[in-house]
């Protein structure tokens, strides 16, 4: 067996012995000769990305190297020839989609900025120490070792969808990519890449995806039928989904650092996680601050150290376990109803969770948790007005956050019937909701609009006047043609010092309530303030104004400017400044624009007014008396 699978092999071995004791043991007390290897001779390459192993230590305090350079050197061919000229001699190999697929290891080590081909969908920007590799329907099957070999700091961007294959060689144990710190980002929303093993032979623990110091994925679809990746350090998950199917017998999701996993973390933050394993889905260290995990394995995870916090969505099913604490601590908190770990079909006497030398009783009692303060701090929420804060949102999602029901044992919460290491107390969600509170930013303030008037403005039209609002950036407009009846937009007045509008288009005679509202605008927004009082007003035909008024023998001639919109004119005379009004005549047409009065005395004073009107729906609506005009016969 080689040594890599026989570690393997010794770590579920022990969990499995474990769970049928019904037991957990604190580490094994491994003999010199059934544990230690380092004096036996390694028929295999040992890994890493470059760099000297050092004593190797796993958890059980046996060693497994010597230290010798993990990658020797090894030669790759220069895939740069022209395509054209090489593509009688050497034909090019199609893929399933009519992809170019390239048949020799790309060394970035080797490329210049602007190398690329085309035909081959790849593109290398080299900088200092580093460089972007921009894949664009691209896909590897190498006769080599690797597939993309780099160094320093790369960023693999994908375009459509990309495929690397295993590489066809003898050598065990190779990654498909490998280098120092690799960033993964999807150039547009169809950017994938897929790691797949098309040998057809059993691969278990001999080929893996990706071999680094650290990796970062912050977008993109990826998946891989083999074990994903081998990471000395950091593995950070910003985004994206990540899909690994492994379904050999003890090959493994995601490894992280075989010779020393406490260094090294697996970080989620965002995007998802789902991983399908027959032995570990993860290896080592993990974080959880977000996004979405779904396990299924022998082992959900075997780490050195476990944290949850505040997961998306976090379920592990395990066959054996679904975490094995080999160290450290494991921590659970902030996590929502998408929380479960379960052993389904288990027939060893299994647990969730097996810290070292710790077990659980799988059936605790149950005690109601306190929601005191969390019911104070729903109340304190629901006081307030969202529409007096610029954004309500946060408080409203800690309140439905809010999950009643949730007991606990001694110090530890139950979840999902089991047991787990550390009590989240409910006074968490208070907590949030008031944090979210203390978060709030009020809306600016914009003074109350007074309306002063709504006046006739002719025949059609209103004018509105108000006084200029405290604060306002400008105003909107609103009427109701009879109370009770929902309030009509008028319009909107970008300019606090405005503080008029005609509003045109009314019917003649038509009582309509005017309200107006000040607002300011603040980073793009705009805040609004109070409605005014409302304020009545109709249109009707504008005040006549008489031009003439001249005596004549027996007679008074009287003209007038036309009235806008006038069906005709009623004209009214007094014989004194105090005197009665008396009716004279009505004019039909509004075109009209001068009459005789006849048949007056002489030696008697005349005071002549008159109005316009209009005629709607067979009423006349008349306009304001004109002012008076004295004619001495």
């Amino acid at each position: 067996m080689k040594k890599r699978k026989r570690i393997l092999a010794g770590i579920f071995g022990a969990v499995l012995s474990i769970q049928m004791s019904g037991a957990v043991l604190a580490a094994p007390e491994a003999s010199e000769e059934e544990w230690r290897y380092d004096e036996v001779e390694i028929d295999m390459h040992q890994y890493d990305v470059g760099h000297d192993a050092g004593d190797l230590v796993d958890q059980y305090d046996f060693t497994i190297g010597d230290g010798s350079e993990f990658f020797p050197d090894l030669p790759f061919e220069d895939s740069e020839q022209d395509f054209e000229e090489n593509e009688e001699k050497n034909p090019p190999i199609i893929g399933e989609n009519g992809e170019v697929i390239r048949t020799a290891a790309l060394d970035l080590r080797e490329k210049e900025s602007t190398d690329r081909l085309d035909s081959e969908g790849w593109k290398w920007e080299d900088v200092e120490n580093g460089g972007t590799l921009i894949l664009n329907n691209c896909h590897f099957r190498t006769e080599e070792n690797f597939n993309i070999v780099a160094e320093g700091d790369v960023t693999i961007v994908l375009y459509g969808t990309n495929t690397i294959d295993v590489p066809i060689s003898s050598y065990f144990f190779r990654p498909m990519i490998t280098g120092d710190n690799f960033t993964i980002v999807a150039g547009d929303e169809t950017g994938s890449l897929e790691f797949r093993n098309n040998t057809g032979e059993s691969l278990a623990l001999e080929r893996l995806g990706i071999a680094a110091d650290n990796l970062t994925i912050e977008s993109g679809n990826i998946f891989s039928d083999i074990q994903f990746c081998d990471i000395n350090y950091f593995f950070r998950q910003e985004g994206g989904n990540l899909s690994i199917s492994v379904d050999e017998e003890q090959e493994i999701g995601i490894v992280l650092n075989y010779s020393n996993h406490t260094d090294s973390k697996y970080v989620l933050s965002g995007g998802s996680l789902e991983i399908d394993a027959y032995g570990a889905g993860i290896y080592g260290a993990a974080e959880v601050t977000g996004g979405e995990v779904d396990i299924q394995a022998g082992v959900g995870i075997i780490g050195a150290e476990f944290v949850i916090d505040s997961a998306d969505r976090f379920v592990i099913d395990g066959r054996i376990t679904g975490i094995y604490n080999t160290a450290g601590g494991v921590d659970i908190r902030n996590v929502g109803e998408e929380f479960c770990l379960r052993i389904p079909d288990c027939k060893y006497g299994c647990y969730p969770i097996l810290p070292m030398g710790n077990v659980f009783e799988p059936e605790p009692k149950i005690q109601e948790a306190d929601y005191t303060r969390v019911n104070e701090a729903v109340a304190a929420a629901e006081s307030l007005n969202p529409k007096d804060y610029k954004s309500f949102a946060a408080v409203e999602k800690a309140v439905k956050a809010v999950k009643y029901g949730q007991g606990v044992v001694g110090d530890r919460q139950v979840i999902d019937g089991y047991a787990v290491l550390q009590k989240r107390p409910v006074d968490d969600y208070a907590d949030a909701i008031y944090a979210a509170i203390d978060a709030l930013e009020p809306v600016p303030e914009v003074g109350k609009v007074s309306l002063k008037k709504v006046q006739t403005w002719g025949y059609n039209a209103v004018k509105l006047t108000w006084d200029r609002a405290e604060n306002a950036d400008g105003y909107r407009l609103y009427y109701a043609e009879k109370a009770g009846e929902p309030w009509k937009y008028v319009t909107q007045i970008a300019n606090g010092e405005t503080v008029s509008y005609i509003h045109t288009g009314r019917t003649t005679g038509k009582n309509y309530t005017y309200y107006v509202r000040a607002y300011t605008v603040e980073d793009g927004v705009k805040y609004f303030g109070s409605y005014s009082d409302g304020k009545s007003g109709k249109a009707v035909p504008k005040q006549v104004k008489i031009t003439k008024a001249k005596a004549q023998k027996g007679k008074a001639a009287l003209a007038w400017n036309k009235v806008n919109g006038a069906s005709g004119y009623r004209i009214y005379y007094k014989n004194s400044e105090n005197g009665k009004w008396h009716y004279v005549t009505q004019i039909g047409k509004g075109s009209t624009t001068s009459y005789t009065h006849k048949g007056i005395q002489d030696g008697k004073d005349y005071y002549y007014t008159m109005r316009a009107y209009r005629v709607v729906n067979g009423k006349k609506v008349f306009g304001a008396y004109a002012e008076w005009k004295q004619v001495d016969i």
